[in-house]
């Protein structure tokens, strides 16, 4: 069985392109404040989540790096 390598990144695609042009625009405001300016609807959901489940993981363990 092959792995898959984007299966726990359903918005890899996207997650790339905002990325690059966030950088390719001098870095001018913070990534977050970029993803929300720019990002789709449900990209917006999903990097929310992200952010809540790795303040989670730091709060439950705050001298781990996640």
């Amino acid at each position: 069985m092959a792995l898959d390598l984007y299966s726990e990144r359903p918005f890899y695609d996207e997650e790339v392109k905002l990325c690059k042009e966030w950088a390719e625009d001098g870095l001018t405001v913070d990534l977050d404040e970029y993803i929300h300016s720019h990002g789709t609807p449900e990209y917006i959901e999903y990097y929310d989540q992200g952010l809540k489940e790795l303040e989670e993981l730091h709060r439950q363990s705050p001298d781990e790096m996640w």
